[in-house]
């Protein structure tokens, strides 16, 4: 996974307010990292696991509102 691109000024589409950007936190079996994004349902395989195509992955940037405290994602 690159590296996202620099924090830019985002402004809430809900109410107009200052949005700072964040991640949401993927914990797994001893790992912790951002979380990513992928098109469709989740579909479990015969483990129980949910089938993913890594290549088909997109980083998710997270933005919450500092005065309403809407979280908006964005699949870069």
């Amino acid at each position: 996974m690159s590296d996202p691109a620099p924090a830019e000024a985002r402004h809430c589409g809900k109410c107009g307010g200052r949005s700072a950007e964040g991640f949401v936190l993927d914990m797994g079996y001893g790992e912790m990292k951002p979380a990513r994004w992928q098109e469709g349902t989740p579909e479990t395989g015969w483990t129980g696991n949910v089938k993913v195509k890594k290549k088909e992955l997109k980083p998710l940037r997270a933005f919450r509102c500092e005065r309403c405290h809407l979280v908006e994602f964005y699949a870069d």
